[in-house]
């Protein structure tokens, strides 16, 4: 019998739905996730499973014949191993879709169109991961092969084909990118000393871009040593305590103030104070990353003073660019749904050919054994005999032909006698 088609069920948790709170008891390390690989391939039969899990998002994907208790089963293996799941699932939290708009989905996030940033990078990588994951879990296969690896193979086109990616579209690279242009106007300030005033999520993504892009020598300051201490080993960074601010801000030539304080950190008299005693043609870049601002407003000669209205417009040029991508990117998403819709609904069909082939090349080792007495046969045997061995071998595949041309919705019993095995076989996705 060919092995009957194979449908895309998916269930997911992401930054839409959830708070990072409660996204993280999802988390799964390796070892727990391989065993959960495991357990959905040994309950589900014939299961195909990937998980896909990032900071932003958690989903399960799995390919199995079609049957009314997969999803169940899936739900129950899930909540098993994420308990908090069940939880969510209460709340409305969870998402979980079937067929053709769970591959739509997956289409969508590994283009950028679904990401707390609109374009990230990142989510290929982390898709690639998710199927290596599946492979050297032994839960991979030749539907989730094709999924998957179409979708990453889609993903890479549209950044190379589109601004899906252009620029920059967080506060933390706007800061970043915004440093590289005022260098560029101020060559003397080609490797700077660079202080981050804050440990939060900013100054987190700025001094992992900054380590990155490997511009300067930074110096973490912050209220709480200990978080000054744990990004600012994060980053190879230096450290200090919030009492040294002023004495540190006064050394370097870039300031980035990004922390949670009600009240400017960075005030009049301060900023008035460095100034004063700046020399030459030297001077200072001081960002203002905080909400509400860090950084208090004020004219002055050698100080550049830019605050988040200025991020804002550099990041809103980025998104801009981004989001013109989208209407393009629908169009490839539909393209490529409808390619791997083709593939999946042409399988059981192409199983059937396969089968086809492997037992036709049994056919000389069926006739071997009577070679001898084929010899000495008359014509007619020997035509009788080859016969029978083709007969008895097509007989299973013709059958199981006629039944995928009887159940196809474009079958008319009037015209069964001329089948046309070009048409599209296979149950329908939702």
């Amino acid at each position: 019998m060919t092995p009957s088609l194979k449908e895309l069920y998916q269930i997911g948790v992401s930054f839409r739905c959830a708070s990072a709170c409660e996204r993280k008891h999802l988390s799964l390390s390796w070892e727990q996730a391989r065993e959960l690989h495991e357990a959905i391939t040994k309950r589900v039969v014939d299961a195909e499973f990937c998980l896909l899990s990032t900071c932003n998002r958690t989903e399960f994907y799995l390919f199995s014949p079609p049957n009314a208790q997969t999803l169940a089963v899936l739900q129950e293996l899930l909540g098993q191993r994420c308990p908090h799941l069940n939880d969510l699932e209460s709340q409305g939290k969870v998402d979980t879709r079937h067929g053709a708009q769970a591959y739509r989905h997956l289409l969508r996030v590994v283009c950028g169109l679904d990401s707390l940033v609109l374009g990230d990078t990142q989510i290929v990588k982390q898709i690639r991961q998710a199927l290596l994951m599946a492979r050297e879990s032994g839960s991979s296969g030749a539907y989730l092969e094709r999924a998957f690896g179409g979708a990453l193979r889609l993903g890479s086109r549209v950044r190379s084909e589109t601004d899906i990616s252009a620029g920059s579209a967080g506060v933390a690279a706007a800061v970043c990118d915004t440093i590289a242009a005022w260098q560029t106007m101020n060559p003397s300030t080609s490797s700077p000393s660079i202080v981050l005033l804050g440990a939060g999520a900013i100054s987190s993504g700025v001094g992992k871009l900054l380590t990155n892009r490997g511009a300067g020598s930074l110096t973490v300051i912050n209220r709480s040593l200990d978080r000054a201490q744990q990004l600012a080993e994060k980053c190879k960074a230096l450290f200090l305590p919030w009492s040294e601010l002023s004495s540190a801000i006064a050394r370097v030539e870039i300031v980035v103030a990004a922390t949670a304080s009600s009240s400017a950190v960075v005030d009049r008299d301060l900023l008035q104070s460095l100034d004063a005693q700046m020399d030459g043609n030297a001077r200072k870049l001081i960002i203002d990353a905080g909400m509400p601002p860090n950084v208090e407003t004020v004219s002055l000669n050698r100080i550049d003073i830019i605050g988040i209205d200025h991020l804002r417009e550099r990041q809103d040029l980025h998104l801009q660019r981004r989001r013109a991508a989208i209407p393009m990117i629908d169009q490839l998403i539909e393209a490529e749904l409808q390619t791997w819709t083709g593939w999946l609904t042409q399988q059981p069909l192409e199983r059937l050919l396969k089968s086809l082939y492997l037992d036709l090349a049994e056919v000389p080792h069926r006739l071997a054994s009577r070679v001898g007495d084929a010899i000495t046969c008359p014509a007619d045997q020997l035509h009788y005999m080859v016969h029978r061995e083709i007969k008895q071998l097509l007989h299973p595949h013709v059958h199981d032909l006629r039944r995928m041309i009887r159940n196809h919705p474009n079958h008319h019993p009037s015209t069964s006698h001329h089948p046309s095995i070009t048409t599209t076989f296979g149950s329908k996705t939702s």
